[in-house]
């Protein structure tokens, strides 16, 4: 895959800060990693999930927003802006499965390097 190793240690750190900030200092991250075919090519897959609040349908537009955050306190609202540019910058795609009460999962796709 085209991404600098810094880059990919940077999506995983800010999906798991993010992670943890939905699980109020209780729960479980799920980090899963693979290799799946589709008609469009081959892709990368990093999955994290977490045992969390979970999102509201309404807000899932808005959380790659710079500096938008639903949570409360101090936080910068910039890691999910800044996993979204870095997978856009590798060609990727990133999807969200997430409902309130039942945790959230961003599901990363990176495309295979030729």
């Amino acid at each position: 895959i085209k991404i600098s190793m810094s880059r990919y240690v940077q999506l995983v750190v800010n999906l798991c800060q993010n992670a943890c900030e939905a699980m109020s200092k209780k729960g479980t991250i799920y980090i899963r990693t693979g290799v799946e075919e589709r008609s469009y090519g081959r892709f990368f897959i990093l999955s994290v999930r977490d045992t969390g609040v979970g999102i509201e349908p309404e807000e899932i537009k808005n959380i790659f927003r710079p500096f938008y955050t639903t949570k409360k306190g101090n936080m910068a609202g910039l890691g999910l802006a800044t996993v979204k540019q870095a997978v856009m910058d590798c060609g990727g795609m990133i999807d969200v499965k997430s409902a309130p009460g039942e945790g959230c999962e961003f599901i990363i796709m990176i495309p295979e390097s030729k």
